[in-house]
């Protein structure tokens, strides 16, 4: 009878590791990128001899950003990102929700954010566009050293602010969690 005393203890400790935030765990990050985004139809009436006359095109730049993961539960925390880029031919600013997934197992954390903000595109003739836009956009960091990632991928695909255009961003970087 005394035997699940014993135990209910340590099974509630067990239990709210799970549901209550860690206070050393790292949960703030910043980050740098290497980005190349695609921008397809900025739809800004330009057309050229070099037959660019839906203006889709590729430009790459630096994106840095920070996050907050404030709320755990278990593996999984969410919290706010933001995000700038100033990428020529494509300089944003985003902002929205993240969701990542913490196996504790592997040094890998997967996840997905959604954004909202503003985008300023200039195609190769120069001419440009100033537009609200959102993206989706997933990835995976490896933890290389404690605080430490390495952000192996990130792939998101958004819409500007008319059905016509849409942008998509490939990245890699480094991100240092406090």
């Amino acid at each position: 009878m005394n035997l699940p005393k014993k135990l209910l203890g340590p099974a509630i400790a067990l239990v709210l590791s799970f549901f209550l935030p860690k206070a050393s765990h790292a949960q703030i990050g910043v980050y740098g990128e290497l980005s190349a985004t695609h921008i397809k139809n900025p739809n800004n009436g330009v057309s050229t001899s070099a037959n660019l006359g839906d203006n889709n095109y590729w430009t790459t730049g630096g994106t840095v950003g920070v996050y907050d993961d404030f709320f755990h539960l278990g593996p999984l925390s969410l919290g706010p990102d933001l995000r700038f880029s100033g990428a020529s031919g494509a300089k944003f600013g985003l902002g929205g929700a993240r969701l990542a997934f913490h196996p504790p197992i592997f040094p890998i954390k997967p996840y997905v954010e959604a954004l909202v903000g503003g985008i300023s595109a200039s195609n190769l003739t120069n001419t440009k566009s100033s537009t609200l836009t959102y993206e989706v956009l997933g990835g995976i960091d490896y933890t290389l050293i404690p605080h430490v990632d390495f952000r192996a991928i990130e792939i998101g695909g958004g819409q500007l602010s008319d059905a016509s255009r849409s942008m998509l961003t490939v990245s890699t970087g480094l991100v240092v969690r406090f």
